[in-house]
C-alpha cells in the first residue's frame, strides 16, 4: 500500500512515485492491478481512480476483480 501523508499531499510526492512504479513495470513487463479504497486516508475513490487513470489505469473488466484497475505494460 500507498500512503501519502495528508500534510505531503499536492506536492507531486504521489505523482512522483506512481510513474517510478509505472516505469519499472513497464522495464520488467509486469503489469499492475490495484483497488482504489478510502480505507488508508484517500477522500474518495472517484479521485482515485481519476489520478490512476492519468497513468494508464483503466477498469478491470475480469469479473473476479471488479473493482480493480490494470495498467498493462506499455
Amino acid at each position: 500500500k500507498i500512503i501519502i501523508p495528508k500534510e505531503k499531499r499536492k506536492e507531486g510526492l504521489g505523482s512522483e512515485v506512481m510513474q517510478k512504479i509505472a516505469d519499472y513495470a513497464d522495464e520488467v513487463g509486469k503489469d499492475i492491478r490495484l483497488t482504489p479504497s478510502t480505507d488508508f486516508g484517500a477522500t474518495s475513490t472517484g479521485r482515485l481512480k481519476k489520478f490512476y487513470s492519468r497513468f494508464g489505469f483503466v477498469k478491470n473488466r475480469d469479473y473476479e476483480y471488479k473493482d480493480s484497475m490494470v495498467r498493462y505494460t506499455q
